[in-house]
């Protein structure tokens, strides 16, 4: 079955995971910004969460696709935003973490935010192109090890949690690859189906597809366990890696200055929209797991997981990418 055929068979799911409630749709009053653009994992999130917020608000939203200078564009515009609830980002931890955490423009940007909350995670998947010869990650790894033209792998952005997931297995593996930053992880699948790249890490949601059509091959996931969408592909743990663990986090922030009456009507509907059964089961079509904790929590967990990947660039400076799409 080829990858077009595969996508049609597949997208009743997709259709299925994003529809909206039955009944009149709220009058779009709000938007959801994301830094990525469509067809993404964080775009799936914020269609999902804009008509099922809309319900619980009164107005509906816009999902805007605001993808560029790695989230800095969609970043800024709701930064600068009204702080009145209407205009909100749905950003992944690659935004909001790692790339602020480089040292970017991007850190001024995040800091003129405010977290709603966790919404939801997903794990990255290690992909090769679906005709290469390789029938694991050992497989893989004693290729790159072999002397001869340098390899590359791609990423779906610089300081994406890709991009980091990659350059913690090649400080693992003692490897050094080319780094090929494009925008998002459908650029990333491409290359690597153009053979421009020998690998790359990627969200589960985005790949799933061209894994089940034979397009990419799944060797690895970088979840704790196994993901139910790729029950037979290791973790990078089972694969020789002990606590190897990375994961794409999703959150849902507000423009910095937004009234406490406001936040605690975002957070609100947010979590009664995250603990619901049938976001959990949309969630779970696309290999995703609903988080839902409010702002309280999120201080924590951004305080762990900045200084988890500090270690990692501590350990290993990154340089510029290769080329970036």
């Amino acid at each position: 079955m080829t990858l077009k055929r595969r996508h049609l068979a597949t997208l009743p799911l997709v259709l299925e995971a994003t529809a909206q409630p039955a009944g009149t749709p709220p009058t779009i009053g709000g938007a959801l910004v994301v830094p990525f653009p469509a067809g993404g994992a964080a775009d799936l999130v914020a269609r999902m969460l804009a008509p099922a917020l809309a319900e619980k608000l009164g107005f509906g939203f816009e999902v805007l696709n605001l993808p560029g200078h790695s989230g800095l564009t969609a970043t800024d515009r709701v930064a600068q935003a009204a702080p009145d609830g209407t205009t909100l980002l749905v950003a992944s931890n690659s935004t909001f973490i790692t790339a602020a955490g480089l040292g970017s423009p991007l850190q001024r940007a995040a800091d003129s935010l405010q977290p709603v909350g966790l919404l939801a995670t997903t794990g990255l998947v290690l992909c090769i192109n679906g005709h290469a010869p390789l029938p694991d990650l050992a497989a893989l790894l004693g290729l790159l090890g072999q002397a001869g033209p340098p390899q590359a792998y791609a990423s779906a952005g610089f300081g994406t949690t890709g991009h980091l997931a990659m350059e913690a297995l090649l400080q693992r593996t003692g490897l050094d690859l080319q780094h090929l930053a494009v925008s998002g992880d459908t650029a990333a699948l491409r290359a690597l189906l153009t053979e421009r790249v020998v690998a790359c890490f990627c969200n589960a949601p985005a790949a799933k597809p061209y894994a089940e059509a034979g397009a990419v091959r799944v060797l690895a996931v970088s979840s704790a366990v196994r993901l139910p969408a790729f029950p037979t592909v290791p973790t990078l743990d089972e694969a020789g890696f002990p606590g190897f663990q990375a994961s794409t986090d999703f959150a849902l922030f507000a423009p910095a200055g937004s009234p406490a009456a406001v936040m605690r009507r975002l957070v609100a509907a947010m979590q009664e929209v995250m603990a619901s059964p049938l976001m959990r089961r949309r969630l779970a079509i696309v290999s995703m797991l609903p988080i839902g904790t409010g702002p309280e929590d999120f201080a924590a967990y951004l305080e762990h997981e900045r200084a988890e990947w500090r270690r990692l660039l501590d350990r290993r400076p990154l340089t510029s990418p290769l080329e970036e799409w």
